[in-house]
């Protein structure tokens, strides 16, 4: 939505026009002061302005104005590896500018901190502590920096550590021992 000062009193109405070429609106009663441009592409960046006329031609342009439209929230999240201390996720991506990842490993609906921004799908996470249960989610995020809703939250756990290298400890004729 794009809005503007109605500061004319005498205007018949008023006209939006895109700063890289055209008008955009049909013309718009006198006093109003917003305008919904639709069928935008998703996280892209419009500018546009608006002018008041009357009888007498049009008036100089508003200032410009510039915003990116919302990004699509990402989808699909899923854990696709995970060893004992990593755990690498994906999700599809929405053309957004960048991805917030949360992180919890106390529960699926709360203490959640942000660990990383990305770029791109995947992402691992490393440095996790073995036999440890955790939970993430995933947000797109556009040029203006305003979140969209999380994607699913999903959750996997961490392996254990492996065992020490088996030693030889000893052996008699009939037998031997092997620890770790």
């Amino acid at each position: 939505q794009w809005s503007w000062q109605d500061n004319a009193t005498d205007e018949t109405a008023y006209r939006v026009y895109s700063s890289t070429g055209g008008r955009i609106s049909s013309d718009l009663a006198a006093n109003t002061n917003f305008f919904i441009w639709t069928n935008l592409t998703e996280n892209t960046s419009y500018q546009a302005f608006a002018r008041a006329f009357n009888a007498n031609g049009e008036s100089q342009d508003s200032n410009a104005d510039a915003k990116f439209t919302l990004a699509n929230p990402p989808n699909r999240s899923q854990i696709v590896g995970f060893t004992s201390t990593t755990i690498q996720i994906s999700w599809l991506t929405s053309a957004a500018t960048t991805y917030w990842i949360d992180q919890s490993s106390g529960s699926s609906t709360g203490g959640f901190i942000h660990i990383a921004t990305a770029t791109a799908s995947p992402y691992t996470n490393t440095a996790l502590t073995p036999s440890t249960t955790y939970y993430f989610r995933v947000r797109a995020i556009n040029g203006n920096f305003i979140p969209t809703n999380y994607d699913s939250v999903i959750t996997t756990q961490t392996y254990p550590l492996a065992p020490t290298a088996p030693a030889f400890v000893g052996a008699v004729i009939s037998s031997s021992a092997i620890s770790w």
